[in-house]
């Protein structure tokens, strides 16, 4: 029995690796078979049908990984008895995307746990058009600050229990599920998620408040997740190598392949940045420095670079002989630093006051004694805050120097500074020194 062939002519197609202008897609029984051009194709090719879609594009599905709903589907509305996915796999089908995951927002835990187990179910089916191919969860571990359009009566802290019975009710069809790294329990909700197989989604919404953000940038926000992980690496990826030893675009400056504890980098870094982002390599170099004192390995590589990510682990395995292979590591702190300091390291977003200290203070502070913060060495004491609130540290010149958790409350700490014999404002143990 004579197979079931078509040709498809287009004016141009892209795969993933090569852009065909004048192509041919030969398919068999609704499979691709063959891609090239138009004229290594047979169009006298017995029972073969053509379709000749020139004047159009041809390009691989795509996946939309983050969809409420379309086409009058909702997925809020699964569990009604009249709501039919097929009307959204069709008209997904109509605009390009072969495949996508059905996304919910927070709702109140037993709807959301139902919502979650229907569409695990409805996934399971077979669809016309596109395909459900898995669950994204958006929320409801969110912060209530920052819930844009979302119920904020449906938004909850992170319940481990509640995280399981979603996960439970998901039957290994939730892939992504996006919350809050501010939250408490946030490190054991991201061990959770990946034993089972779901992606950790953490993200500040900067397109709709600035002055309200935790994070400078998702660099910052890598570095606080790579400490609360206790991670071996963290990767940042750029659109340049590494760092340079002089202007990227210069061709005789080259990528300084490994950088030491204390070593200046001021000459070599360009504060410029992207007009459409607030990162820079300025930030990635200060989170690497950071994430690296606290014994941590950081890499800063080109993300534009087929394979970047596979080349740089077998790289690594290998201690650095690929000559060809160009990013800058970061050699990480040889002393062990705490949990706890490492999550203050990153917490600065989060401070709710100041405490500036004079002269006396700052020189202390830069020593290597270890040190608390004192009343008797505070100047000033700005914002209003509670005991175990994070605090900036600002020294006698106005500069930031730091980050800790009050040991007091804002009131507590006025009415004790510049006295002797009172208790830290902040512990040792709870201060981080830049």
């Amino acid at each position: 029995m004579a197979k079931n062939r078509t040709l498809f002519l287009t004016d141009y197609c892209l795969t993933p690796h090569v852009h065909i202008p004048n192509a041919g897609i030969l398919c068999e029984e609704k499979k691709i078979i063959a891609v090239g051009g138009a004229s290594a194709f047979s169009l006298d090719e017995p029972g073969l049908h053509v379709i000749d879609l020139t004047d159009a594009y041809a390009t691989p599905g795509f996946i939309d990984s983050h969809i409420h709903g379309g086409g009058s589907y909702d997925t809020a509305k699964a569990l009604e008895p009249d709501a039919d996915i097929n009307i959204l796999c069709r008209h997904l089908a109509t605009h390009g995307i072969t495949t996508f995951l059905p996304t919910l927002m927070s709702y109140p835990r037993d709807k959301m746990i139902a919502l979650t187990a229907k569409l695990a179910e409805l996934v399971e089916d077979s669809h016309e058009g596109a395909d459900p191919c898995a669950i994204n969860l958006e929320g409801p571990f969110i912060n209530v600050r920052k819930c844009g359009s979302q119920n904020p009566e449906a938004i909850c802290s992170i319940d481990m229990g509640y995280a399981r019975e979603l996960i439970a009710a998901g039957n290994g069809r939730i892939k992504l599920l996006t919350f809050a790294p501010e939250l408490k329990d946030a490190d054991k909700l991201i061990e959770l998620l990946l034993e089972n197989g779901v992606i950790p989604i953490v993200n500040e919404n900067d397109t709709i408040s600035v002055s309200e953000l935790m994070f400078t940038d998702n660099d910052e926000l890598s570095g606080l997740i790579a400490s609360m992980m206790d991670v071996q690496a963290l990767i940042i990826l750029s659109n340049i190598d590494g760092i340079y030893n002089g202007l990227p675009a210069d061709p005789a400056s080259e990528v300084i392949r490994e950088i030491e504890h204390g070593k200046d980098l001021s000459s070599y870094i360009q504060t410029s940045k992207s007009s459409f982002g607030r990162g820079g390599m300025l930030t990635k170099t200060n989170i690497a420095r950071k994430v690296a004192d606290e014994g941590i390995t950081v890499i800063i590589a080109n993300g534009k670079r087929d394979n970047i990510l596979t080349d740089i682990l077998r790289n690594e395995e290998l201690r650095m002989k690929n000559e060809e292979l160009k990013y800058t590591r970061f050699i990480p702190s040889p002393e062990p630093v705490s949990s706890v300091k490492k999550w203050i390291a990153h917490s600065e977003g989060f401070a709710k006051g100041e405490l500036h200290i004079n002269e006396c203070a700052t020189k202390i502070l830069a020593s290597d004694k270890a040190v608390s913060i004192l009343p008797i060495g505070i100047t000033d004491v700005r914002g209003g805050f509670e005991k175990d609130d994070i605090v900036r540290i600002i020294d006698h010149t106005g500069n930031a120097v730091g980050v800790g958790k009050a040991n007091c409350n804002s009131e507590q700490a006025r009415e004790a500074m510049g006295k002797h014999g009172k208790k830290p404002v902040v512990h040792y143990d709870y201060l981080y020194i830049e």
